[in-house]
């Protein structure tokens, strides 16, 4: 290497570091050390413990992997929330690695930096590179089969790489299948691998699906599979979806997610995020302007495609299980996995239209400057906002865990409280809690928990509908059987005891 090349190398890996450095700094200013809401960071944690017991793979619905993953920290800090929120970030600092060398390979020298930025600092991403979920995980997997995937030619190693990074995926998440498929698609246009090494890619795929398969057949079915099918999973007894109940579960999932949520997501103008009230978590950029965050992510993919990359057919699979998907869970959160990829399939789009009006616009690269400053710009006021707001719960969230302290203070170990998030509950208050059934009978509620031995009903002001069709009915139906023991004026939050 000459000395002038030494020296360029020199300041591009320094450029290269600094944008490291501002996507590690984002994530820090915006961690958020709370428990998350969701229910299922719960659901992790307590499979992890039931693995450091030994029960490796102890549900049928949530993969094994990320569990498995969680033993380390929980082996060190027991079932302390932070140390495994400090495990996710660092899986996040490791896509955030991944991610910029993927986009210096697409993009021109310089450009590749800021863009990755840009993608691993989409608020959703941020949120989810330190809750203790597997979305983040995931990606982690996804991007080291890709970048395996791409590098094929050079060694065999990367063949059995690629093919352990891509079952990873799927024993994270079920929907990591769509990328298996892609990279056997990828395979069978010819693009990756070739001859000796396509047998040991399906060889290694085959033996590393074995575990699963004989899962599936020796143990409980994957609920997933029986949930997709159905008109509602809340709702069992409404049956399986028929031809027109598909077609408007497609069409609805396209107008969320299609029209929605990536485009608003890719385009930051706006600041959404988990702790906004719904009003403003669903509200969307006009059609015109989403409409166009959409023609350059399908010029984008488009060129991906052209080139025959695994990404593009991966992409096209995950956006086509997630258009599939039971329309009561469509939302950000299935997105988080591939909306960096996403966001390198847009950029790619936009560079390309730059490109080709080259000749009639000759200030195109100062357009296309201008464009990625404010994006950056948008990306660090949304970041600021989300900065200032992750200090402290929501009015109603706060609430709800006030409620929790109080029970977990109050209730007695063996006592059964009755709350719409009980895994949360059972977490945040150290005591034991159950979900409700969505039973429109006041009378047959009462006995529900009647025939289990209820001590507490938790009534919450949190975003969730079947609190107010189903538990508040029941409890106003038959008020003499409900005594307040905790209330909570403003947002009104109740802990009822069952009198017996």
């Amino acid at each position: 290497m000459t000395p002038t090349a030494a020296r360029a190398w020199t300041g591009d890996r320094r450029w290269a570091i600094l944008w490291f450095a501002l996507i590690l700094a984002s994530s820090l200013v915006t961690f958020d050390p709370k428990l998350y809401i969701n229910g299922d960071n719960v659901e992790y944690i307590n499979l992890a413990a039931q693995a450091r017991s030994g029960d490796l793979w102890a549900s049928p619905k949530y993969p094994p992997l990320f569990p498995i993953l969680l033993i380390l920290p929980q082996s060190i800090f027991g079932l302390a929330l932070l140390p495994q929120k400090i495990l996710v970030a660092l899986l996040y600092a490791a896509c955030a690695a991944l991610l910029i060398m993927r986009s210096r390979r697409i993009f021109p020298v310089g450009w590749g930096e800021p863009i990755a930025w840009i993608a691993m600092t989409l608020i959703p991403v941020l949120e989810y590179g330190h809750y203790v979920m597997s979305e983040i995980p995931y990606l982690f997997f996804a991007l080291i089969a890709l970048e395996a995937w791409d590098r094929l030619p050079r060694r065999d190693l990367w063949t059995l790489l690629a093919a352990a990074a891509a079952a990873a995926t799927f024993y994270t998440r079920s929907v990591g299948l769509s990328l298996w498929v892609a990279l056997g698609i990828s395979a069978a246009l010819g693009a990756r691998p070739a001859g000796r090494r396509l047998w040991v890619f399906a060889g290694a795929s085959m033996a590393f699906f074995a575990p699963w398969l004989v899962r599936s057949l020796a143990g409980p079915a994957n609920p997933y599979f029986r949930q997709l099918v159905q008109v509602n999973p809340f709702h069992p007894e409404w049956g399986i979806l028929g031809f027109s109940g598909w077609l408007a579960r497609i069409g609805e999932n396209i107008r969320v997610y299609l029209a929605g949520e990536i485009p608003t997501d890719l385009l930051p103008v706006l600041f959404r995020w988990t702790y906004d009230p719904p009003e403003l978590r669903y509200r969307f950029l006009p059609f015109a302007i989403g409409l166009v965050v959409l023609i350059l992510l399908a010029i984008g993919l488009w060129r991906i495609l052209r080139r025959r990359e695994a990404t593009g057919i991966y992409l096209l699979l995950y956006l086509a299980i997630c258009l599939v998907w039971p329309s009561i869970w469509t939302g950000i959160r299935f997105l988080v996995p591939i909306l960096p990829l996403l966001a390198l399939a847009m950029f790619e789009g936009l560079l390309w239209i730059l490109g080709v009006v080259r000749s009639r616009f000759p200030r195109r690269r100062s357009v296309a400057v201008a464009l990625l400053l404010a994006w950056i710009a948008l990306g660090f006021r949304n970041q600021s906002r989300m900065a200032g707001e992750v200090r402290s719960y929501p009015p109603d969230w706060d609430a709800y865990f006030r409620a929790a302290a109080w029970i977990g203070e109050n209730a007695a170990p063996e006592e059964l409280t009755v709350d719409r998030k009980p895994a949360l509950l059972s977490y945040a208050s150290g005591r034991r809690a159950i979900t409700f059934p969505r039973e429109e009978d006041p009378a047959r509620m009462l006995r529900w928990m009647e025939e289990r031995s209820i001590d507490y009903v938790l009534v919450a002001p949190i975003p969730y509908d079947d609190i107010i069709r189903y538990l508040i009915p029941a409890v106003q139906a038959r008020q003499d059987r409900f005594e307040p023991v905790f209330e909570i004026e403003e947002p009104y939050t109740v802990v009822l005891r069952l009198t017996r």
